[in-house]
């Protein structure tokens, strides 16, 4: 499974907020063991990728869409995926498959 760091410091920003300190170190503890383990790789976003995470961003039009839902889209497609775990309809509308929490498919 991959990521990107932008979706850890999104995730981290917002545990930290809603739930608190021990919790966020949990969760950053838990993204450390299992890229340690080889369960997840966090890719780090590269340049060219935000150029073109900004493109798509601002040629979207869609006051909804985020710049880090841009961005995963952006490396999502670049990486070939074609199934992520993600709660935002503009997935699905930029061509990807997505897995629901309860584990099954939306198409």
């Amino acid at each position: 499974m991959i990521t990107t760091d932008h979706i850890v410091a999104e995730s981290a920003t917002l545990i930290r907020r809603k739930l608190g300190y021990n919790e966020v170190k949990e969760f950053l503890h838990g993204v450390e063991v299992a890229e340690a383990l080889g369960v997840l790789r966090v890719q780090f976003v590269a340049p060219a990728d935000l150029t073109e995470a900004t493109r798509f961003f601002l040629d979207s039009g869609d006051p909804r869409l985020s710049f880090v839902d841009a961005l995963s889209i952006v490396v999502a497609r670049k990486r070939k995926v074609k199934t992520v775990f993600a709660f935002d309809v503009h997935f699905q509308q930029a061509g990807l498959n997505m897995l629901s929490t309860e584990g099954f498919v939306l198409r």
